[in-house]
C-alpha cells in the first residue's frame, strides 16, 4: 500500500492525539475503498485502537477535508463518526488527511421495512435542529437577503458544463435542459421561501450509510452543508430509478411509508412537493454526472467504468419517464 509508511509515521507522531496508550506493537491496514476524492484506510493499532485514515486524492477538493472535519464536530451523538485528527501540513503524508473513528458494519443495497423506518427516524433527528442560514461551516448566507434558489444552483451547474462540447452537443442534454430549466424555475418559489435550514450530509447514498446490528450511521461528510433537508431524502431514494451501489428505487408504498415516518419527527407541510421537484432535478443532474464520467479520463476510482456507462443509459431512460419532454 503506497501510504503505509506515511500512516505508520503519523501514528507514532500523533500517538497521544490518537488516544493510543502504551507501546505500539502492531499496526495493520485494510482498504475501505476509494471514492471520487478520497482514499479510506482502516488502521488498527495493537488490535485495540481502530481508526479511519481519510486521505485526499485531488488538490481542488483539499479544502473539503477541513470543512468535513469541522462539520462532523457538529453532529448529534450517534449520527456519524467522531473527528480525531486533521493534518493539513503535508509533511507526513503527501496530501491532507483526517482521522475519524471507525464504525463497524455493512452497506446495504436494499432496505427492509424496519431499516427504512430506522433511517427515516434517524435522519429526521439530524434535521430537526434548524438554523437561520444556509451555506457551509465556512460561509453562511442570510435567506432574507440571499434566498436559496434551486434554479440558480442549476445555472451554476451549467457553468461547469458550458466549456465541454461533448456535453453541450449531447442530444439528450440539448433536448432536456431547456425543459428542466423551465420546470425548476416555475417551482423555485418552494425553495426561495425557505427561512430555516438543517445540517445535511448532502451526499447521502447507500455507500455512505453503515448498518450495525440494530443501528445505522452516516459517513462521508465531505459535502456537508446547511441546506434544505429534502436534499438528503432525494439523494438516496428516487421514484424513477435506482443506481446501485449508490441509490435505490422505492415503490409508491415504500415512499409513503418513509416520508410519513420522517414527517412524524420533522413536520413540514411542503416537504412532499419539494421532494417531487428535487427528484426530477436529480435525474437530470445524475445524467450529467454520468455523461461527464463517460467522456472523462481524468478521474480514476475503484468503480468499473462500465458501471458509469450502464448508468448513463439508465438516466436517459429515466428522463423520459418524467414526461417533461413529449
Amino acid at each position: 500500500m503506497d501510504y503505509e509508511k506515511g500512516i505508520i509515521a503519523s501514528v507514532y507522531h500523533y500517538k497521544k492525539k490518537l488516544g493510543i496508550v502504551g507501546r505500539i506493537d502492531t499496526i495493520k491496514f485494510k482498504s475501505l475503498g476509494t471514492g471520487e476524492n478520497n482514499l479510506n484506510i482502516l488502521v488498527s493499532v495493537n488490535k485495540k485502537y481502530d481508526m479511519v485514515y481519510r486521505i485526499g486524492l485531488r488538490k481542488p477538493y483539499e479544502r473539503n477535508m477541513k470543512r468535513e472535519f469541522d462539520s462532523i464536530k457538529l453532529l448529534p451523538k450517534d449520527i456519524g463518526p467522531k473527528p480525531i485528527l486533521l493534518d493539513m501540513s503535508k509533511k507526513i503524508l503527501l496530501g491532507i488527511y483526517s482521522v475519524q473513528s471507525y464504525i463497524p458494519g455493512r452497506h446495504l443495497t436494499r432496505l427492509n421495512k424496519k431499516q427504512l423506518i430506522m433511517h427515516a427516524r434517524k435522519i429526521a433527528l439530524l434535521h430537526k435542529r434548524k438554523y437561520p442560514y444556509w451555506g457551509n461551516v465556512v460561509k453562511k448566507y442570510n435567506p432574507k437577503k440571499h434566498p436559496w434558489s434551486l434554479y440558480q444552483t442549476l445555472l451554476q451547474e451549467y457553468k461547469e458544463w458550458e466549456d465541454n462540447p461533448k456535453i453541450l452537443n449531447d442530444k439528450t442534454f440539448k433536448e432536456y435542459y431547456p425543459k428542466i430549466r423551465a420546470y425548476i424555475r416555475k417551482n423555485d418559489y418552494l425553495f426561495k421561501n425557505l427561512r430555516k435550514f438543517s445540517l445535511i450530509n448532502h451526499d447521502l447514498c447507500l455507500t455512505n450509510i453503515i448498518f450495525s446490528k440494530d443501528n445505522l450511521y452516516y459517513i462521508d461528510w465531505e459535502w456537508a452543508a446547511y441546506g434544505d433537508y429534502a436534499l438528503d431524502l432525494v439523494l438516496l431514494f428516487n421514484p424513477y430509478y435506482d443506481v446501485l451501489p449508490w441509490k435505490m428505487r422505492m415503490n409508491k408504498k415504500q415512499q409513503e411509508l418513509f416520508i410519513n415516518e420522517y414527517l412524524r419527527y420533522n413536520p413540514d407541510i411542503m416537504l412532499k412537493k419539494r421532494v417531487e421537484v428535487l427528484s426530477i432535478y436529480y435525474i437530470f443532474l445524475d445524467y450529467m454526472f454520468f455523461l461527464w464520467k463517460k467522456h472523462s479520463d481524468r478521474i480514476k476510482t475503484t468503480i468499473n467504468p462500465k458501471v458509469y456507462e450502464k448508468d448513463f443509459i439508465l438516466m436517459r431512460k429515466s428522463l423520459k419517464k418524467t414526461k417533461l419532454v413529449s
